[in-house]
């Protein structure tokens, strides 16, 4: 298993760059991998509660549903800081019940 969005040198596993971080990584580029981003552009509406901006160190390990449940539940107070909190804390309990006795986990931003 070489793991979601992750880019080896052939033979190789490790290290391992997530493509997300690939934007001046010189080795990367060697294997194909481009610094152009893919974007999406979208409205935000009065009715939008919230804007998650995360890295795979959540999205690897929650899906959309639950990390916008996770921080509605903060909405109501404005309180940006504790939903990212906790959505770091559900995250990391994840990440260590996958990962093993030694193993490097993701990080979580």
């Amino acid at each position: 298993e070489t793991g979601t969005g992750r880019v080896f040198v052939a033979g190789t596993y490790g290290p391992a760059l997530a493509t997300s971080r690939a934007f001046g990584d010189t080795t990367a580029k060697q294997v194909g991998v481009t610094a152009a981003p893919e974007m999406m552009a979208t409205s935000l509406s009065p009715g939008d509660k919230v804007l998650v901006i995360a890295s795979d160190g959540v999205w690897d390990v929650m899906g959309e549903k639950q990390v916008i449940e996770t921080v509605l539940a903060y909405a109501p107070q404005k309180d940006a800081e504790m939903a990212a909190s906790v959505l770091v804390q559900a995250c990391r309990l994840v990440w260590d019940g996958i990962a093993g006795e030694g193993d490097i986990i993701d990080d979580i931003s």
